[in-house]
């Protein structure tokens, strides 16, 4: 059985994980009874890891739980999508923040094209309505 919480995790993952080489396991000692385990893994790995509907994961989470609290401490295990930083991470650098909304491109907006497509539709409901037969005297029984 691993020591630490950190292998704990890492075992576990691995067992789960198609591609056990690409598991890593960051530990961030949050404070002295608070531990956040940040587990990236192979992207194809990720919807095998995570499980349906979160399931796999969660039961990753409830086991470390398990072990923290033999340990007395608190833990947060965390799994960190490619694209999104982690939850606690440091911000993002100006090479990978977005641009200030006067630099970016957008597609202009043609409100005349916009308006002709609303028109267009409302003359069709129009019609729609105008072309049913409606009896009031059905409605008013």
């Amino acid at each position: 059985m691993p020591a630490t919480m950190k292998e704990f995790v890492q075992y576990l993952i691995e067992t789960i994980a198609k591609n056990p080489a690409a598991v890593s396991v960051e530990e961030q000692q949050v404070d002295t009874t608070y531990i956040r385990e940040l587990v990236t893994v192979d992207p194809a790995d990720m919807g095998l890891v995570i499980g349906r509907s979160g399931k796999t994961i969660q039961s990753v989470r409830e086991l470390a739980k398990a072990k923290a609290i033999k340990d007395g401490v608190k833990v947060d295990v965390e799994l960190v999508e490619p694209d999104r930083p982690a939850r606690g991470a440091a911000p993002q650098t100006e090479a990978t923040t977005a641009p200030a909304s006067a630099e970016v491109a957008q597609a202009p907006v043609e409100p005349a094209t916009a308006e002709e497509e609303v028109e267009a539709e409302v003359e069709k409901m129009v019609a729609d309505l105008e072309s049913t037969e409606i009896d009031l005297d059905d409605i008013t029984e």
